[in-house]
């Protein structure tokens, strides 16, 4: 976590940029978080730097969280046209579509926290995630 006198300097989005550029440069093809599912700025960050939500993991002891992907060698992954926008407390939602082929793209303030958009994965995606 960034501390709360640090916040809005983008001090995460930093962290996370400058590794990425580096692995960008190795024959490296995916690179794989996670993160909880309340933290906006980390998910803000991870989305605006090309990470998609891939999937509902629990880890640390069965801790919530959501794994994010990045394919380095290719800017963005095929989605499909229709969006589906889900409020953060709606995990159920969430994980009837990460697990039917959607991905979480971007994230969008709202009066109740916030909203995922969510978009079906293009039919070809899993071929290009196995190389």
């Amino acid at each position: 976590y960034i501390s709360s006198d640090m916040a809005g300097h983008r001090l995460g989005y930093r962290m996370t940029e400058l590794p990425l550029i580096r692995l960008k440069q190795t024959t490296r093809k995916h690179i794989f978080c996670t993160v909880a599912l309340g933290n906006y700025p980390s998910l803000k960050n991870l989305l605006n730097l090309g990470f998609t939500i891939r999937k509902y993991v629990e880890v640390y002891g069965g801790n919530p969280r959501f794994l994010m992907h990045k394919l380095l060698q290719s800017e963005t992954l095929p989605l499909g046209n229709h969006a589906e926008y889900v409020s953060h407390s709606d995990i159920f939602r969430e994980r009837l579509l990460l697990e039917n082929g959607w991905a979480g793209i971007d994230i969008h303030k709202t009066n109740n926290g916030f909203d995922i958009e969510y978009r079906q994965l293009d039919a070809n995606v899993n071929q290009l995630l196995s190389k």
